[in-house]
């Protein structure tokens, strides 16, 4: 099973370092763990091998039309994603208080 995140940023240097903070391309053991680890504990890559299929999927978008276009997407799918962070500030047609409401409205028993 997969966890999904979806991230929603015009800024392309945001959505490369929350990739980098879910899910980091190099593990270091002396420091306390990515963000992915903090958020869903467990999901580390040398886990035993009945829990690799239970990875982290990112999906990043550049604007909230974009991020409501994926959200449809993965419900259809029923694929849903369990966390989205949007940025507040988005430059587009809808802010990111409109893209949180509209994700909330397309799965009101989401914890989103």
């Amino acid at each position: 099973m997969s966890k999904k995140i979806l991230v929603v940023d015009d800024n392309e240097w945001i959505l490369k370092m929350m990739y980098e903070l879910l899910v980091p391309s190099v593990k270091f053991p002396e420091k306390p763990g990515s963000l992915a680890e903090i958020l869903f504990p467990g999901m580390i890559e040398d886990q035993p091998e009945y829990y690799q299929d239970d990875k982290l999927e990112v999906t990043g978008t550049h604007t909230g039309e974009e991020a409501l276009e994926q959200a449809q997407r993965a419900i259809t799918l029923k694929e849903l994603y369990s966390l989205a962070f949007v940025d507040l500030n988005l430059e587009q047609n809808l802010t990111g208080v409109d893209v949180a409401i509209r994700l909330k409205q397309l799965d009101p028993l989401s914890k989103l």
